[in-house]
């Protein structure tokens, strides 16, 4: 079912024990949306809303690998989960996925249920951090 390590995740599931036995084999890799499989089985997509954005976050990496280098090197930081409203209140952005294989970010419900497999939030991930303010 699996090739190379390096390899994405194949998952082609009948059932949610069977999930949760080869996720608890790619426990680190589960939670990395870069290793999720291109088609979303309904086995998985049930097994992720179960367990909800925050567990796929990877809110405790160090982002090194996020490190893009512009006019100065930038990259994400976890201020970059939350956001700042109109009204000033603070809110989460739950939907943020980070990738630490990638170094980009990824929308969890995108991800899951999305047909437009070419948006960045799907399929490379979104790594433009000059840009990051105006993720919503």
């Amino acid at each position: 079912m699996y090739g190379h390590p390096t390899a994405d995740i194949k998952l082609e599931m009948t059932n949610i024990s069977d999930l949760v036995s080869d996720i608890i084999f790619n426990k680190y890799k589960i939670r990395d949306p870069y290793y999720w499989p291109e088609k979303i089985s309904n086995s998985f997509r049930e097994y992720c809303t179960q367990k909800g954005p925050e567990f796929f976050q990877n809110k405790n990496d160090d982002f090194k690998q996020s490190a893009r280098l512009y006019d100065h090197k930038r990259l994400f930081t976890a201020s970059m989960f939350k956001r700042t409203l109109p009204n000033g209140e603070i809110g989460d952005r739950k939907w943020v996925m980070y990738s630490i294989k990638q170094g980009s970010i990824y929308c969890f419900m995108c991800k899951l249920f999305s047909s437009r497999l070419n948006s960045l939030f799907v399929s490379k991930g979104f790594d433009n951090w000059k840009k990051y303010e105006k993720l919503s």
